[in-house]
Parts: structure tokens; C-alpha cells; sequence
């Protein structure tokens, strides 16, 4: 007769948990995706080339602004910067945004 009410404080003690939400394996997680940009907005084409070469400026005279003390660090993003310029729209460049979006995509499933 003694082995039922432990039994019954396991049950018990099981249902203590905190709640978690449920989400199949099946459905499309939320956030943004590979074609789509961080509003959810299908995006097949860069919308902000223009924007790009400014961003670039903007960024480098943050650097400086801030007193950057690794410069061997910035000078490789600034030739980061002109390789990606340069070769946009390869054959390397579509498989680096492939990764980009497998990379962004393993750490959402990580958290």
C-alpha cells in the first residue's frame, strides 16, 4: 500500500512545471526569413543599394569618432566593404547570402 502515494507526488510533482508554448516542427517560426526582411515583407531584391555606400560612410566615421583603437580590425571590414561592392551578384556572393540566412536561421533555432 506504500507504493501508490509516491506515485502520486511525482504525478503531482510534474504538473509543477512552468508552461512553455507548443510550436510543431511543421509551422513557419516566426521573425523574419530567407526572401522575407525584418517587418515580414517579401524582399526579392536589395532595397537599400543606395543606402549601402552612405551606411558605409556613416559606420567608418563612427569608428573614427570613437577613437577605434584596433585599425588592422577597420581596415579589414572597409576591404570587406569594397570586396562586396565589387562582387555583388556572383555566383560567391549568392552563396555567402545563403550562409548569412543559414547562419541567422541556426541561431534562432538555438534560443
Amino acid at each position: 500500500m506504500r507504493w501508490p502515494i509516491p506515485i502520486l507526488v511525482l504525478l503531482v510533482a510534474g504538473c509543477a512545471g512552468r508552461p512553455f508554448a507548443y510550436r510543431s516542427q511543421n509551422e513557419i517560426p516566426e521573425g523574419p526569413g530567407i526572401l522575407s526582411g525584418a517587418s515580414g515583407e517579401v524582399a526579392l531584391g536589395r532595397s537599400d543599394a543606395a543606402a549601402a555606400p552612405k551606411a558605409a560612410q556613416d559606420a567608418a566615421q563612427a569608428a573614427t569618432a570613437q577613437g577605434e583603437d584596433d585599425l588592422e580590425t577597420f581596415r579589414a571590414w572597409r576591404a570587406y566593404m569594397r570586396w562586396r561592392e565589387a562582387n555583388e551578384g556572383t555566383e560567391a556572393w549568392r552563396e555567402f547570402q545563403e550562409w548569412r540566412a543559414w547562419q541567422a536561421w541556426k541561431r534562432r533555432q538555438q534560443r
